[in-house]
Formats: C-alpha cells, sequence, structure tokens
C-alpha cells in the first residue's frame, strides 16, 4: 500500500497528521547530595494505585508521571511540564533526578521496590516488581520517556473507505499500526542518535560488565555513546528473543513463545523499543487478541538533563513526523532484517558519535553519517510531498544540525559538563538551577495563565491529589444549546480549535431561545435513533443532518428543490419528513464547506446544510434496523429499561454500527419519540410501528 500517494491524492493531508498523544515519564528522587532518596512516595500524592497522574514505576524512589490522551504534542507536552512542576513544588527537601542512569545508589537490598495496597491488584503489582529485582535492582531503576501516539479514528476510517480494503476494520487498523512498527524499528537508530542522553554513571552503580572506562574516580562512560540506557548494557530484556511485526498474530505469537519459555513474565515486560497497545492501560495478550491495536508505545527517549523537565519539545514534536514517515515506508521484515535493525539500535546507542562506524542495511554497509544524510534528504521530500515543510523546517533543522556537528547532540554537550564538574554534581548543578525555578512560578498553570489564579491553583492540586478534570471548551468540539429545546432549535457545534467569536455567537443563538444554556462536549459518530416497544427494538434509524449530493449540473440552491420535492417532505411537520430549507444557518454552514447555495457542486461530493441531524430541520431517516449488531441493541435496552419506559426512543451515537468494538455513547432518552419517521423512511424497510403501539396497549 502506497500510503504517501493515497493520502495525497485524496486530500488527506490534515487528517493524516492529526493524531492523540500522551506522554508518561519516570524520575528518581534523590537528595540534595546526589544520593537516591529512600523515603516512600509522597503521601499528598494519595493513593499510588488510584492517581491517574503521579504514581510509581520499580521502585517507591520512581516516581511516574502520567499525561492524559491529548489531541496535540504540543498540549501533551504542557500536561506533562505541569505535573513535573506540580511534583516538585510538593518534595519536601528532595530533587528529581533527571539523568535516565541513577544518581550514587546504596547497596542492592536498601532500593527500596515500590510498596502498594493489600488487594488483588495491590499484591500482584508488588509480586511482579519482586521478580523484575531478581534481574537487578539497579538496572530497574534505569528511567525515560514512553511517547503514546494514535492516528485519529477519522483518518483510520477514511482509509479504509478509499482503500476499499477487504479486510474488516479492526484487522486494517492492527495493520497499519503494524506498518508504522516496522518503519520505526528500521529507523530508530535516528532517534537514539538524536535523542540519546546517556552516557555515564555513577561506580555506585555497580553494571560494569560491558568493561567501561573509567571518567573519573567515581564515573565509568561509554567513549562515543549516545545512549547507554538503548545499548546492550542498559534496559532490555534478560534474555534476547524475537519478536515479529509481520502481523499482529506474529507479534503475539512471539510473545507467547518468550513467556512459556520463561524469558518474560508477560506483555508488559516486553521492552521493545516500540511495543503495541490496546484501549486498555493495562494490557493482556488476550485483550490484544479480541481489540487488536489502538496506539504505539515508544520507548527509546532519554530524560534530557538539559531541559527543565527532561524532554525537548522540538524532539517529540519532530517524532510525530517520523512516526508518520515510517508508516509511509513499505517495509518487509525477516529474521535476518530484525537483526540488522538490532545491531544498528546498539551500534548507535554505543558508538554513535563516532559518524565513521558502519551501519547495515540491504545494500551492504553505510557509515552512520551517510545513513544519517540520506535520512534527512528523503525525510525532507516525504514533508514537500505532503506540502509540511515550510510548517516543520524549523524542527527539521534542529534536528539536523545535530548531524551536521556531533558537538550539538546531548551527550556532547553533557560530557563536558561531566568533565568539568563530575557526574553527580553537574547533574545536581542543573536539577537544583531547575527546581527554583519552578518554585518562582509556583502559582501558575503553564498554558492556562489566562485563567484566574484562584482556578489555576486548585487545577494543580486536582493533579497532585488525582483528581480527573478536562475542559469542555478547550480544543475540543463542543455543543453549545439552549437548556429547553426541541427540532435542534437553537444549537450550535463548535468543532475543534474553535475561536471566541465562534463561541461567543454560539451563545448568543442559544440565550435567544432560553435564559439557560447548556456547553458540552461533542462526540462524533453517527447519530441512531433506536425505538424500543414492551422491551423490543422494533426499528433503528440513522438520522443524518440536512444535505445535498452534488451531480456536477445542478447548484445547491436546485438540489435543495429537486430533493424537497420527494412526496415525504412537508411543512410544518404535517408529513414523515420536513423540507430542507436555506436561510442563516444553512447558508453559514455551506460557506464553510467553500460555496455559496449557487455554486455548482462536484459529482458525488456530498455538503450538509445543518450540523444537526434532526429530521425536523431537513434531515434524512435512513432504516438500519436489520445492519445493527446485537451489542448495540442490547445497551439501549438497557437504557429504556433503566426509565422504566415502555415506549422510548433511545438515541445513541456510534462509530459504526456493525462492529461491536466500535465508541459509542448513549446521548439522549425521549419519552414520546417520533414514529413516522420509522413507518416511513426516507431510504430502506418501513415498520409497522403503529401495530406494534396498539398490541402493547391492548395486548391484541
Amino acid at each position: 500500500m502506497n500510503l504517501l500517494k493515497i493520502v495525497t491524492d485524496n486530500n488527506l493531508t490534515k487528517m493524516f497528521i492529526q493524531g492523540n498523544f500522551g506522554l508518561e515519564k519516570e524520575n528518581l528522587r534523590v537528595t540534595k547530595e546526589g544520593n537516591l532518596a529512600l523515603s516512600k512516595h509522597p503521601e499528598v500524592f494519595g493513593d499510588k494505585q488510584k492517581n491517574p497522574y503521579i504514581t510509581t514505576d520499580f521502585s517507591e524512589s520512581q516516581i511516574e508521571m502520567i499525561t492524559p490522551v491529548r489531541p496535540s504534542v504540543e498540549l501533551a507536552y504542557t500536561c506533562l511540564e505541569n505535573i513535573h512542576n506540580c511534583v516538585l513544588e510538593r518534595l519536601d527537601g528532595e530533587y528529581l533526578w533527571s539523568q535516565s542512569i541513577p544518581p550514587k545508589l546504596p547497596s542492592e537490598e536498601r532500593i527500596p521496590i515500590a510498596e502498594f495496597s493489600d488487594s488483588v491488584e495491590g499484591r500482584a503489582a508488588r509480586v511482579y516488581r519482586e521478580k523484575l529485582a531478581e534481574n537487578g535492582k539497579a538496572k530497574q531503576l534505569i528511567s525515560g520517556i514512553h511517547y503514546n501516539f494514535s492516528f485519529s479514528d477519522e483518518f483510520i476510517l477514511k482509509l479504509w473507505k478509499v482503500t476499499e480494503c477487504k479486510l474488516e476494520y479492526k484487522e486494517f487498523k492492527s495493520d497499519l499500526y503494524m506498518k508504522l512498527s516496522r518503519g520505526f524499528l528500521k529507523y530508530r537508530f535516528v532517534i537514539i542518535y538524536l535523542f540519546g542522553a546517556s552516557f555515564a554513571m555513577d561506580k555506585s552503580f555497580g553494571h560494569n560488565k560491558c568493561g567501561l572506562p573509567s571518567l573519573d574516580e567515581d564515573t565509568l562512560y561509554f567513549k562515543d555513546a549516545t545512549s547507554f540506557r538503548n545499548g546492550r548494557c542498559g534496559y532490555n530484556n534478560k534474555e534476547s528473543f524475537n519478536v515479529h511485526y509481520d502481523s499482529l498474530e506474529s507479534y503475539i505469537q512471539g510473545i507467547e513463545n518468550a513467556i512459556s519459555e520463561g524469558k518474560i513474565q508477560g506483555l508488559s515486560e516486553f521492552y521493545s523499543p516500540i511495543r503495541l497497545k490496546t484501549k486498555n492501560s493495562k494490557p493482556t495478550i488476550s485483550l490484544l487478541k479480541s481489540q487488536g491495536v489502538e496506539y504505539v508505545e515508544i520507548r527509546t527517549i532519554d530524560l534530557n538533563p538539559l531541559n527543565k523537565i527532561g524532554l525537548e519539545l522540538k524532539d517529540i514534536q519532530f517524532l510525530h513526523y517520523f512516526l508518520l514517515f515510517c508508516v509511509c515506508q513499505d517495509i518487509e521484515q525477516t529474521t535476518d532484517s530484525l537483526g540488522k535493525w538490532a545491531y544498528n539500535h546498539n551500534l548507535v546507542a554505543e558508538q554513535g558519535r563516532n559518524l565513521d562506524i558502519l551501519l547495515k542495511d540491504d545494500a551492504g554497509e553505510k557509515s552512520l553519517k551517510v545513513t544519517l544524510n540520506n535520512f534527512f534528504d528523503n525525510f525532507k521530500e516525504f514533508l514537500l510531498k505532503l506540502e509540511l515543510y515550510e510548517n516543520v523546517k524549523e524542527i527539521y533543522t534542529f534536528q539536523q544540525v545535530k548531524v551536521l556537528n556531533t558537538d550539538r547532540t546531548y551527550v556532547a554537550v553533557l560530557e563536558k559538563l561531566v568533565r568539568e564538574n563530575g557526574y553527580i554534581t553537574s547533574q545536581m548543578n542543573m536539577l537544583i538551577k531547575f527546581h527554583e525555578t519552578a518554585l518562582v512560578t509556583a502559582y501558575q498553570m503553564v498554558g492556562y495563565e489566562d485563567l484566574e489564579l484562584s482556578t489555576q491553583i486548585l487545577l494543580k492540586a486536582a493533579i497532585v491529589k488525582g483528581v480527573k478534570f478536562h475542559f469542555l471548551d478547550e480544543d475540543k468540539a463542543i455543543v453549545i444549546k439552549p437548556k429547553s429545546t426541541n427540532f435542534g432549535i437553537g444549537i450550535s457545534i463548535l468543532r475543534e480549535n474553535h475561536d471566541l467569536d465562534a463561541f461567543k455567537e454560539a451563545l448568543m443563538i442559544a440565550f435567544s431561545h432560553d435564559i439557560a444554556v447548556l456547553v458540552e462536549e461533542f462526540i462524533p459518530g453517527e447519530e441512531y435513533r433506536f425505538l424500543i416497544i414492551d422491551g423490543k427494538v422494533e426499528g433503528v434509524l440513522n438520522r443524518r443532518a440536512a444535505n445535498v449530493l452534488g451531480d456536477g449540473i445542478h447548484t445547491i440552491a436546485e438540489l435543495v428543490s429537486i430533493k424537497n420535492q420527494d412526496y415525504l417532505r412537508g411543512e410544518g411537520y404535517v408529513r414523515p419528513l420536513e423540507k430542507i430549507q436555506i436561510a442563516e444557518i444553512e447558508r453559514a454552514l455551506i460557506k464553510v464547506q467553500g460555496y455559496t447555495e449557487f455554486d455548482i457542486v462536484p459529482q458525488n461530493i456530498t455538503v450538509f446544510l445543518r450540523k444537526n441531524s434532526n429530521i425536523s430541520t431537513g434531515g434524512d431517516s435512513i432504516d438500519v434496523t436489520d445492519m445493527v449488531t446485537s451489542k448495540f441493541k442490547k445497551l439501549a435496552l438497557l437504557a429504556a429499561k433503566s426509565v422504566s419506559a415502555n415506549v422510548c426512543g433511545v438515541d445513541m451515537l456510534i462509530d459504526r454500527i456493525d462492529d461491536e468494538t466500535s465508541d459509542y455513547s448513549v446521548i439522549e432518552l425521549n419519552f414520546n419519540p417520533a414514529i413516522h419517521i420509522h413507518c416511513f423512511p426516507y431510504q430502506g424497510k418501513k415498520r409497522k410501528i403503529g401495530d406494534k403501539i396498539i398490541d402493547l396497549l391492548f395486548k391484541i
């Protein structure tokens, strides 16, 4: 599949670059002397099993920070910065060590394993860590950053449709992430070179099986390393084994084999540079089989001690486009290619600042310098084809400089500091400075400075206490409507990244119909009306917003007139469907789509005249009763039962009615649902709903 060509030919670039992003970051707590803090996880952060933002990883001394899923890299970064600052502000006489490799360590037996509650989940978490400790506690303290990414569902669904793929949607989606994974595995050495920031360690780490030379009396180091953490002596599985990424089935089989051979405990102990994840935050193999791949987790990012939160924004912005490049590469994977990719990974991690080292590819061997330059040439060409280069030029140049001058790599800068002041002292000087800077602005919530200070303080307290929150009107699509309304009157839907003027206008429209207004999150998906009568689903309609289909001949106004000639359409709710109107609201939406009512629309292009799907505003009713899976029918029945309704209209938003794994939402229950729309739908089978109601009332 030539994905790049499909994206460009079908004008999908905007959807292609959208996605969902999350970050997870580990930091060790240290004393002011640079020793590992042996104190318990701070009580102020509450139960580590329940706080969604601040928990622990392997050790009681190892804080893990987790962002919620965000719709952009920038928002995920801001969220991580806020969590990081909240942790700093609540530490009492301690600091966050911002190196991936640990500080001064006590003896192995004194390194504290994370403690949990005496619950089934808590005991399991403890046992899991005790098993990990058998491979060496010090090694488990190596910390890093995980970058979680998924494409937007809108993009994947559109891609599935335009390619006319024979696979089921779930399998198509999983295959797309397998394709991305193969690209990442081949080119991951680029990320290790650009982001690597670990080359030295304190001798107390006790991990010199690789025979590292001494930098000074307290420090060991890899001479030309970019990332000790990503090398053979770093954080990896004790025993090697192959897991193939040519299909989800082979990926699962490889992990199952490793588990059965006793090489790992389970899925979470597979320390791959990239892992496949499900909707569940703690996936199992059975979930991966049943749900398919929902997102990928990138695990090759070192903590960057030169940055205040251990991560450079331009790095993860680059990583986003890097993953898009990877998924557009048609790469076949063999056992031989896996070996070459792993060889390049380890070589660059351990000797990457020597640009003359030879990397392996299908054509033989090439120097790292030539290989990196070739990559950046191809990457630039990729960006140009998508017409993205000018927007990404600054991010591209920021990374390319590290190739043109190895002294600009993070490890080169760090080595200079370590040689001048020592490993522990140089690090403590930086992190104490970062700590003090954070305390100066402790009253602020980064990115939300326009909110009242009291609100910012409450939000930071919510992060510390583990209280989930989100903003309905921040970046997300929202619905603004009068509190009391019917037929979609006064309702406005604002898509992502709407501006303040649009928000104000929507409020004015809503307030013109009621003294109270609701602002709700907009939930994507097709809208369906389930008609429940006496505990049975008697009809399901897909309600589509008022629309016309272009034919390349008629104007929008003419198409509306033609569609209104349907005998089912009338005015004043005396016929099953209402005629489509062209007034202020409709003209505004037509304009957003790049037309006027007097324009001719190309053939097979749909133009919507309303955002709401109400039949009363010209929408179409399409019977899909026989297409809906039993799962969604059961959900509708449960919803009606919850309000003890014998006759009920259940409105649901569903991505795909024929896929039981699709997301869904129940948005409304109607005590007096219209039945005519089921009896005389715009398309599909007519249902004898009148008969069903008479049968219910008189038990005929």
